[in-house]
C-alpha cells in the first residue's frame, strides 16, 4: 500500500514539476515573449501584446501558484492580495482562471489575443503556438 501511495505521489509531483509554457493562438503573430513581458501582462501592468492587440490572459488553476512564483518570486498570497487591491480600486481584474487544460486550450484556439499557461506535456504545436517557456529547475 505504501508503494502505491508513494508511486501516485511521485507521479502527481512530477506532472506539476514539468515545464510550464505560455501559449497563444496559431494566428498570434507575436514573437517569443520575454519573462518581463509575460509578467507585465499577467500582473495587469501592460495590456497590449507586441503587435498592439489587447492581450486576454488566462490562468490555469493547478499551475497558478508555480507560474506566479516563477514570474514574481512572491508567494501566491501576495499575488491574491495584489489582485484584490486592483479589483477594489476598479483599475483591473485578474486574468480569468480555468480549471482544466482542455478548457484553456479551447479558449486559446478560439481567440487570437488569448494567451494562457499550461503544462508543456499537453502542448500540440499544430493547435497552439508556444510564446514563452518556464523551465523546471
Amino acid at each position: 500500500m505504501k508503494f502505491i501511495t508513494l508511486s501516485l505521489l511521485l507521479l502527481f509531483t512530477s506532472s506539476l514539476l514539468a515545464d510550464i509554457v505560455v501559449i497563444g493562438n496559431l494566428q498570434n503573430s507575436n514573437p517569443m515573449m520575454s519573462a518581463r513581458a509575460v509578467q507585465e501582462i499577467y500582473m495587469g501592468r501592460k495590456r497590449a501584446l507586441a503587435d498592439g492587440n489587447i492581450a486576454q490572459p488566462i490562468g490555469h488553476r493547478d499551475l497558478r501558484e508555480a507560474f506566479y512564483t516563477y514570474l514574481t518570486t512572491r508567494p501566491i498570497a501576495q499575488i491574491n492580495a495584489y489582485w484584490a487591491r486592483l479589483k477594489f480600486s476598479g483599475h483591473r481584474t485578474q486574468p480569468e482562471i480555468l480549471s482544466g487544460t482542455a478548457e484553456v486550450i479551447s479558449k486559446v484556439k478560439a481567440n487570437k489575443n488569448v494567451i494562457a499557461y499550461i503544462n508543456d506535456q499537453h502542448v500540440n504545436e499544430s493547435e497552439v503556438r508556444i510564446l514563452f517557456v518556464i523551465k523546471d529547475k
